[in-house]
């Protein structure tokens, strides 16, 4: 998906390329509506997106949790408090990435919940453009924990919080078609991508399991 696909496989490529250097990847990036639909087309063979799945076709293999925090610019009301709660947010105009991504219905989820303004006429088509409409001081936004981690640096004048009577975060997971040939290399695929990244980014995510996603999956 654009938000993994930048933000983490740079990381987690070149040492699984280490570990099976014959092995060939063609990667692309889509939207997850697409991957999921091209994956029962045939055209991807395996994908990594975000829960939930619309279909019981394919095997699902949980990667892991990453949080969702709130970003801000220094200036905002909010970045002058040591501790955020959701009740915060009430009335907080908050930007969006548009409905075409999973992560939209998540920020339209926390602002119904928290009674926040979600700025529908600023939707943005990437993560980037978000950062720099709050880096212009138009809103305040709710970003994953690893486009944090690649894309704000102290230069760009935000801060970034973590509600602290909620964790907010969204479920990667590995996904292949059941009977697909080579079904048993995805899973040790899913297996080695999952290591990689928890070693790299073991600071950032939170393991979960089949059991954990069960719910969110089917």
């Amino acid at each position: 998906s654009p938000t993994i696909g930048p933000n983490m496989l740079p990381r987690v490529l070149p040492q699984l390329h280490q570990r099976y250097p014959g092995l060939k990847l063609h990667i692309r990036e889509d939207l997850p509506r697409n991957l999921e639909q091209g994956l029962d087309a045939g055209t991807y063979d395996i994908i990594l997106t975000v829960l939930p799945m619309h279909t019981s076709n394919n095997r699902v293999r949980p990667l892991f949790s990453e949080p969702v925090k709130v970003v801000m610019p220094n200036g905002h009301p909010l970045a002058k408090k040591t501790r955020l709660r959701g009740r915060d947010l009430h009335q907080v105009d908050i930007l969006s990435i548009d409905e075409q991504h999973h992560l939209h219905r998540l920020i339209q989820t926390t602002c119904e919940r928290y009674g926040a303004r979600m700025l529908r006429q600023y939707e943005a088509n990437s993560l980037s453009a978000i950062r720099l409409m709050v880096m212009l001081g138009m809103g305040v936004a709710l970003l994953p924990a690893l486009f944090i981690d690649a894309e704000i640096s102290p230069d760009d004048g935000l801060k970034v919080m973590t509600l602290e009577d909620e964790v907010i975060f969204r479920t990667h997971i590995a996904a292949w078609r059941k009977n697909a040939s080579a079904r048993h290399l995805f899973q040790k695929l899913s297996f080695e991508i999952k290591a990689i990244a928890m070693e790299n980014y073991g600071q950032l995510l939170e393991e979960v399991t089949a059991e954990d996603a069960m719910l969110e999956t089917w």
